[in-house]
């Protein structure tokens, strides 16, 4: 995986892999030597016909949140948030 890679590279990772709530796609934020964030994504959804739209609040405190995220010293860290 990129964000492994990246890792290798002397590159810090800001928090993931993870998956977002909304759209399911598995996510890696990488700081980068410019001093921004990076973002690694692969979106896996599938639509089946029996898909059915949704309205979701983006004022929910769910909206931005993780359903899963592999390292559990991560949990709570927002993509871009500086963590020491």
């Amino acid at each position: 995986m990129l964000g492994s890679y990246v890792e290798d590279q002397s590159w810090k990772t800001n928090v993931g892999p993870l998956r977002h709530n909304i759209g399911s796609s598995l996510s890696w934020y990488i700081w980068n030597p410019a001093g921004g964030i990076s973002k690694a994504l692969c979106d896996i959804d599938v639509v089946g016909a029996d898909w059915q739209p949704r309205q979701i609040d983006p004022t929910s405190e769910v909206f931005y949140g993780h359903t899963w995220i592999a390292r559990p010293e991560h949990k709570g860290i927002k993509p871009g948030q500086w963590v020491d």
